[in-house]
């Protein structure tokens, strides 16, 4: 099976979704797929390393700097390598829960690619163990890190579907905390309580800050191996970008400018909140979302039929034709659609003639299209067309 969603850019570089370029391909030969990630990772990373500026040789410590550097770089390409990713994730995860032999176990994968015989790499074993005894080790605290940020990234590939993309981005800046964390430092006696992390513009990690709770760990055995669980604190300094990115993964069968209309509408609606109520009209929100709607429609509409070219269909229009055609994802998912889509009607008849809209009329439509999820079922629906298209 592959690891790239079906609507992600192709691995190929050909700049199509990978549906619509390799997957086929991909398809027929499936008689002999490659089901081992690690064999995948090397096959990538002959061709194309991602290349560390920390020594994996001296120690466990320096190895996982190591691996999350080749993560983030690997995130940081156009083209994304997930066979790769996740292969040294999942080592980053067993690197937390049991240092010392995945250390060994990475070396000797090393050697053996290397072309070592078994006999040899056996010879090498006494000088890693050597290795972990007095190169710089990770503290409880960053284990436990490491493991809760790397199976983040992991869940990005667990919960990949056809309706949504993979936030590349969010994981990049997961990586990247995590990197710089550890390098820094968590003190053994120390028990982290929370993270809050502060991210700018474009995917890029601006600062972080630890809280540790008051009371110090006992330095034994059985504490260095309880787990808990570290609240994260995502402070968005790019709000704009911020609202932008809550939909461009899960939204993405609607147009661009469909996501940029929805990333304004909540951007303004949070400056919008500290304004006297009687005084602020929001008539330019809605009309937002009314548009989009509209929009939206007459593009699923017109995939529903087969129309080579969009129909300039009316909301009023639209609700007739949802009322008596079934769409998938739209009939079937949603209670009441037409009714719905009713309810908005004379909200948006008093945007046409100019009136003052109200925060109860706003929030109605609001509620309708993200609630209610119309604008998700309107995506998968456009995804489903599309896929219809292609077959």
């Amino acid at each position: 099976m592959s690891l790239y969603g079906r609507n992600e850019p192709c691995p190929c570089g050909s700049g199509k979704k990978y549906k619509k370029c390799c997957m086929s391909k991909e398809q027929n030969m499936s008689d002999t797929p490659i089901t081992n990630l690690r064999e995948a990772a090397q096959k990538v990373i002959v061709t194309n390393p991602a290349v560390p500026t920390h020594d994996s040789a001296k120690g466990i410590r320096e190895l996982c700097l190591a691996q999350l550097e080749q993560v983030s770089i690997y995130l940081r390409r156009q083209h994304k390598k997930d066979s790769v990713i996740e292969t040294i994730c999942n080592d980053l995860v067993e690197l937390a829960d049991d240092p010392e032999n995945k250390f060994i176990s990475v070396w000797k994968d090393i050697f053996e690619m290397k072309g070592l015989s078994d006999q040899q790499i056996a010879l090498q074993v006494p000088g890693l163990r050597e290795l972990v005894r007095t190169g710089e080790k990770l503290s409880s605290q960053e284990r436990i890190l490491l493991k809760q940020l790397m199976e983040s990234n992991l869940d990005e590939y667990l919960m990949l579907s056809d309706v949504e993309t993979m936030d590349y981005g969010a994981m990049l800046v997961l990586t990247e905390l995590c990197y710089s964390i550890i390098k820094a430092g968590v003190p053994e006696n120390k028990k982290i309580d929370s993270v809050t992390v502060y991210v700018g513009s474009g995917h890029r990690l601006d600062s972080w800050n630890l809280t540790y709770e008051p009371k110090l760990l006992v330095l034994n055995e059985a504490s260095a191996e309880t787990e808990h669980y570290i609240h994260m604190e995502w402070i968005p300094l790019d709000e704009f970008e911020h609202e932008y990115e809550s939909f461009v993964h899960k939204l993405h069968g609607l147009s661009e400018e469909s996501k940029k209309a929805l990333a304004t509408v909540l951007y303004q609606e949070k400056k919008m909140e500290s304004a006297p109520q009687d005084k602020v009209s929001y008539t330019g929100l809605v009309n937002y979302f009314t548009g989009l709607i509209e929009q939206e429609f007459r593009v699923l509409i017109s995939q529903h039929n087969g129309e080579s070219t969009i129909k300039r269909r009316m909301w009023k229009e639209i609700c007739d034709y949802i009322k008596v055609n079934d769409i998938p994802y739209i009939s079937d998912s949603m209670i009441n659609v037409y009714e719905r889509m009713m309810e908005i009607y004379p909200i948006r008849n008093k945007i046409s003639h100019g009136e003052f809209i109200s925060l109860e009329e706003y929030l109605l439509v609001k509620n309708i299209s993200l609630d209610m999820q119309l604008l998700d079922f309107i995506s998968w629906a456009k995804i489903h067309y599309e896929d219809v298209a292609i077959n």
